[in-house]
């Protein structure tokens, strides 16, 4: 049971850190790369999310972003 709770809390978090993400992205996409990757960290480090996550939704947003997603 503590493992599923554990999951569904990983889970919300990946849901807020897009929802967050996505908002801040929008917010910022006139800026450069570099500073709008800087501005991204901010924002989301403020929100009370971890460098790993914001970093790893960075590079996957990169990575959409290259392909036309």
């Amino acid at each position: 049971m503590e493992k599923s709770n554990l999951e569904n809390d990983v889970s919300q978090q990946n849901e807020a850190l897009k929802m967050q993400g996505d908002k801040a992205y929008r917010r910022y996409s006139r800026l450069d790369a570099k500073k709008r990757d800087l501005k991204l960290k901010q924002f989301l480090y403020r929100k009370g999310f971890d460098l790993d996550s914001i970093n790893q939704y960075i590079e996957d947003k990169k990575i959409n972003e290259s392909e036309g997603v």
